[in-house]
């Protein structure tokens, strides 16, 4: 048994020490790699999923703002019409207001 231990451990064998060692090692930077991929991998997806909600909500904010915007205009064409009728009953009360007006 000694025999075949030292012909496997000797340097001169198929399977020397160094070799498993540096196998070993190699795995393991391997799997260190791996695993800074994979993580590198959920950061990447996290981002687009916040990239994604981002989107949407610039998206919803933006049609908000169109909605607001439509209400501004429609209130300031209500007010120049408000307006137009307000000259209008002026015009019409300071007709009634005359002395020869026949209304009264």
């Amino acid at each position: 048994e000694d025999a075949r231990r030292e012909f496997l451990l000797s340097s001169g064998a198929g399977g020397s020490t160094g070799k498993l060692f540096l196998a070993k090692e190699e795995r393991r930077k391997a799997a260190a790699v791996t695993q800074s991929l994979q993580r590198g991998q959920s950061q990447l997806k996290e981002a687009n999923r916040l990239s994604a909600e981002t989107e949407d909500v610039g998206v919803e904010t933006l049609q908000e703002l169109r909605r607001q915007r439509e209400a501004i205009i429609r209130m300031k064409d209500n007010t120049h019409d408000l307006g137009a009728n307000m000259s209008e009953a002026e015009k019409s009360v300071k007709e009634l207001e005359k002395p020869d007006c026949t209304v009264m």
